[in-house]
């Protein structure tokens, strides 16, 4: 499997800033670390499983991951120390084509923003950006399934 190339404009990016209004009037602007923005995606249709499974690869590697199961059917692969997601695996109900996975997907980023603040056990802005990156990978992710051979 290949990796697909991520390439964050700097309106994405700005968009994940975090910036708020101190006291005396300074203002303070967080934005995260290049080492939490994925550089690649790899995408992976297992239609024998019924699942539907995203990696993603950064900077550094980290070789010390736990396993969430956010809900039945949607579980995350997280760096123990830095939070960052490198796996997500999505049980795909019904028929296992295009429209299932896109709706599927949708559905986990929905539960992945819900969820993955309370799960961190970290800093709530590190999981803020986690989540809106994913977001903007998921949105991308429909585009590429019928490279995958799947149907439509």
């Amino acid at each position: 499997m290949t990796w697909v190339p991520l390439d964050f404009t700097a309106l994405q990016l700005k968009s994940l800033e975090h910036s708020r209004e101190e006291s005396g009037g300074s203002k303070t602007v967080a934005r995260p670390s290049p080492l939490d923005i994925p550089e690649a995606m790899q995408i992976e249709a297992d239609a024998a499983n019924q699942t539907f499974i995203l990696r993603l690869k950064y900077i550094t590697n980290e070789n010390n991951r736990e396993l969430f199961f956010l809900t039945t059917g949607l579980s995350l692969q997280r760096g123990k120390a830095s939070g960052r997601i490198y796996e997500i695996h999505i049980n795909v109900p019904g028929p296992f084509n295009k429209d299932s996975i896109s709706r599927a997907v949708h559905a986990a980023a929905a539960e992945i923003s819900g969820k993955a603040a309370a799960n961190r056990g970290g800093s709530e802005r590190a999981a803020t950006f986690q989540n809106k990156i994913t977001g903007q990978l998921v949105d991308r992710t429909p585009s590429l399934v019928p490279c995958m051979g799947v149907d439509h």
